[in-house]
Order: C-alpha cells, then sequence, then structure tokens
C-alpha cells in the first residue's frame, strides 16, 4: 500500500479553473462555517475535487488552489478560499484517513481542490476534516457525493466523528446552500446552547445526529449507476 507523503499539500494560485465535473472521479462538497467577522452568521462554501489517476506521482499529491480572486462577471462571488494552517492539518488528516479506508486502490496521481465562495472565506479550523474524508472516499471508490446532504463535524484517527461549534449558525448555511438534511455529531442535538429539532423545524430543514465516518458516508454518497 502506498501511503500518502503529508508535505504533498500544496498552495498554488491559479486564475479561472474549472474542474470537470462529469468526471468519473470528481466530487463537489458543501462545506459549512461562520464568517470570520460575523460569528453569529454562517457561510458555505463548495470544494471542487478531482483526481487524475496518474501513476505519476507514484505517492499521492495533494494539492489546493487557491486563486484569492474575485469572479468578475459576478461581483462579491469570490475565486478562492485560502487554506489555514490548522485547516492543512484536517485536510490531511482527512487524506491519510482516506487512504487507509481504500485499500484496493492505487493511490498515485493528483487530487485538485478547489474552493469557491461567495463571501471572503478561509478554511481555518477542523469541522470540515469528516466531510473531506467522505468526499475523498467516494472519490476513490468512484461514487457521487449527494449535494442536498451536508456535514460538519471532526475527524477522529479512527473515523469516529468529534464535536463541533456554531451548529445552528451553520445550519442557516446549510439551508442557504440547498441542503435538505444536516448531519451533526452525536450527542449535540441538544446542548446547553441549543436545540437542533427546534431551530430544524424554524428553518425547514432535517437534522440528524451520527457517530462515524461510516454512517455519515451512507447517508451523503450513493452509487454511480
Amino acid at each position: 500500500m502506498r501511503w500518502l507523503q503529508l508535505c504533498a499539500v500544496a498552495i498554488v494560485v491559479l486564475g479561472l479553473s474549472v474542474i470537470p465535473s462529469s468526471a468519473e472521479y470528481s466530487a463537489r462538497l458543501t462545506v459549512l462555517g461562520v464568517q470570520p467577522n460575523n460569528p453569529t452568521s454562517g457561510v458555505y462554501e463548495y470544494i471542487e475535487m478531482f483526481w487524475d489517476q496518474k501513476a505519476e506521482p507514484e505517492n499521492l499529491h495533494v494539492q489546493w488552489n487557491a486563486p484569492g480572486l474575485k469572479f468578475a462577471t459576478r461581483p462579491g462571488v469570490y475565486g478562492g478560499v485560502k487554506l489555514e494552517p490548522g485547516a492543512q492539518e484536517s485536510l490531511a488528516a482527512a487524506v491519510r484517513y482516506a487512504v487507509q479506508r481504500t485499500p484496493q486502490v492505487r493511490h498515485s496521481g493528483t487530487v485538485t481542490m478547489i474552493g469557491t465562495t461567495y463571501l471572503p472565506a478561509r478554511q481555518d479550523g477542523p469541522s470540515a476534516g469528516a466531510a473531506l474524508a467522505v468526499a475523498l472516499i467516494a472519490v476513490f471508490k468512484g461514487h457521487v457525493v449527494r449535494g442536498d446532504v451536508c456535514l460538519t463535524e471532526t475527524l477522529e484517527p479512527d473515523g469516529r466523528i468529534g464535536k463541533v461549534g456554531a451548529i445552528p449558525q451553520k445550519m442557516q448555511a446549510a439551508w442557504a446552500a440547498g441542503c435538505h438534511l444536516i448531519l451533526v455529531p452525536r450527542y449535540q442535538i441538544l446542548d446547553n446552547n441549543w436545540d437542533l429539532n427546534h431551530e430544524a423545524l424554524r428553518i425547514g430543514i432535517k437534522v440528524q445526529e451520527v457517530e462515524t465516518i461510516d454512517e455519515a458516508y451512507t447517508l451523503m454518497v450513493t452509487r454511480r449507476t
């Protein structure tokens, strides 16, 4: 089995770039967060992934492309999301876990990721780790990530799902992104700070707890027909 070289997570500046959405080994993931300058408001972004499946480099290379440029045709829409050090560590852990969970796959070539958002944003925390792991496993298996299910959870080394904060704000962002179901960590629907069942009814979205990546994968991914 070929192990991922973690130093392969590179920051590359691009112009406007398009990932071929029809490619078999690609995925589009909705990631939830809060606005950096307004923690009471949720925000969502899309991460496009594409795996070229080439024989080189022999050890899988993961490339994050963050242009940081506005789309000229749509003021206020940004073409890149900056990946901060904390999020780089979370991404590296997600790739490592996805490689371990797909031992039948030859992990070579390059996985390219591009983050896009409608507000100036950056990935600076671990709350996307579980969602990234799900999407990467789907890419390696050639499965499809559903666009109507969102996940906000951290990734534990054994595949369990860890707690996150600001879930009510992220639920608002999930609804705005067109998700009908948001997956949250086990035992976080009821909290000292919120009742997510009440929040889900108010917003008009479903909420469900999950405990492992396997549970989340079953709800977020479908096989190609």
